[in-house]
């Protein structure tokens, strides 16, 4: 049968009322491919508010997925603003969120609360906050915050409490916070996926690297030439990082190296496999 993106959720919806759970996978899993079509980010979102009513585990996280790993490019979408506060809460939660850094995740949160005013109320947006890992914040971005973050003066104690934390992991190895309450283990501790300086990189793997002659022979003639041909070698960038985000570890770096291989033959050089 042909299916459209309007007959699949009909018969994902039926399917779910009805409690056919082989036809209600079966027709979930054709979202997938309607997932990453729309720009605007209305249907992801719409999706993930549809799979929450109908209970469906699998779609959620999907859309949830696919929201964390295209968060920046979210937060600048018409469906930004409309984002309810339950799933910027699971957006939050997770560590695959991909984002420059977590202080540009507090600004867009905090832009966005702004941009809700009263509708949320102040026990919401204490919540929201909480869920921002401050200790991943540089020091001195943690500086700044009582001069440039909109909603300090209204959530002192909140903002005071968790930027005394986040100076205490820069400056204090985790032997020395003895602090009952703390856990290293929790996700405060733990960084999600950041692209900015240092802790990622840029690969241009269709950069022309080097070339190498091929020889064409003209049978006809009997003439041999030369042309030169293009050689694309495995892309490989290399950098540096600390080996901890706090402020301790700033000048002990671990260095890295980043490859793309394009065949399996690059794979096997370097003795990995696909």
């Amino acid at each position: 049968m042909d299916v459209t993106f309007s007959s699949v959720q009909c018969l994902h919806w039926m399917a779910s009322k009805f409690g056919v759970k082989q036809l209600m996978e079966d027709a979930g899993r054709l979202f997938s491919k309607v997932i990453p079509e729309d720009n605007s980010f209305h249907t992801q979102v719409s999706l993930y508010e549809y799979a929450e009513e109908t209970g469906d585990l699998v779609l959620q996280e999907n859309c949830c997925q696919y929201l964390a790993w295209n968060f920046k490019t979210l937060t600048t979408s018409p469906a930004w603003t409309s984002i309810s506060v339950e799933l910027l809460a699971a957006l939050l939660t997770r560590s695959d969120v991909i984002v420059p850094d977590e202080y540009f995740l507090l600004q867009v949160v905090e832009s966005w609360i702004t941009e809700k005013g009263k509708s949320i109320s102040l026990e919401t947006q204490v919540d929201l906050l909480n869920r921002i890992r401050f200790p991943m914040i540089p020091a001195e971005k943690l500086y700044e915050l009582e001069s440039k973050s909109s909603l300090y003066s209204t959530h002192k104690n909140m903002y005071r409490e968790n930027m005394l934390k986040a100076y205490q992991f820069n400056v204090l190895l985790f032997s020395n916070l003895s602090n009952p309450n703390f856990n290293k283990n929790d996700d405060d501790y733990q960084p999600r996926i950041y692209t900015m300086k240092p802790w990622s990189t840029t690969i241009d793997h269709s950069k022309k690297t080097s070339s190498f002659p091929v020889r064409n022979r003209y049978h006809n003639s009997g003439f041999s030439d030369y042309n030169r041909g293009v050689y694309y070698a495995p892309a490989v960038v290399t950098f540096s990082t600390p080996v901890h985000s706090s402020l301790i570890f700033k000048n002990n770096n671990i260095n890295w190296e980043a490859n793309v291989f394009m065949t399996n033959n690059e794979c096997s050089a370097r003795g990995l496999q696909l």
